[in-house]
Parts: structure tokens; sequence; C-alpha cells
């Protein structure tokens, strides 16, 4: 499964137990990268870049990488065409962490309710 962030692409590699995975976003979160002539690490530049398409896709993936499971047999290196695009322009079958409300976002972990990067 290949992640555009950016300042580069990385392949995330499915065949790695979840705590490996886990650990591997987190390190790739604190990368440090140049935007706007600062340096941020790469979650602050999402938490800069949040509404933009290009960011809700690269969580969503992040999101679908760290949860999906590890099937034997199932083909885990490419993700579908179809889901692909589910993840660009929006799931009717599933909500991706994008599309869910702030209150949900709380909820989950993903947004910290005391961030004021709105």
């Amino acid at each position: 499964m290949k992640l555009q962030l950016p300042h580069r692409d990385v392949n995330l590699d499915s065949q790695l137990p979840f705590q490996e995975r886990n650990s591997f976003i987190h390190e790739l979160l604190g990368e440090k990268i140049e935007f706007h002539n600062e340096t941020m690490t790469v979650e602050e530049y999402f938490r800069y870049t949040w509404t933009k398409s290009t960011t809700k896709t690269c969580m969503d993936i992040i999101g679908y990488y760290l949860t999906k499971g590890n099937i034997e047999g199932e083909d885990r290196e490419v993700m579908s065409h179809k889901k692909a695009e589910e993840m660009r322009k929006g799931s009717k079958r599933h909500t991706t962490f994008s599309s869910m409300d702030y209150n949900r976002q709380v909820e989950f972990g993903l947004v910290d309710a005391d961030d004021s990067y709105d």
C-alpha cells in the first residue's frame, strides 16, 4: 500500500503485525518537514491542512492501514481501485476517520478537544 506524504512517498508494509504498524506510523508522524518556511512534524502538517482532500485521503489510508485485518491469503499490499475511490470520494459502506463529525473524532482520540488548530 502506498502513502503519498508531502515530502515523500511511503510504502506501507501490510504484512507487519499491528504493533509494528502502529510504531511505524508514530515514527512517520514525527518526521520533520518544511512547509511555508516552517519546520514541523508530519502530524502538525496534517493538523494544519486538515481540510485539504489530500490530507483527508492520507489520514483515511493510515486508518485503513492500522485497522485492516490480516486474513490469511488476502493480498494486503494492493488496495483495490474501488477502495481507493471510496477513500477519495467518501464511502457509503464505511465511515472513514475524516468523515466523522467532530464529537466522534474526539471520542476516538483522533483530535484533541483542547487543540486550537482551527
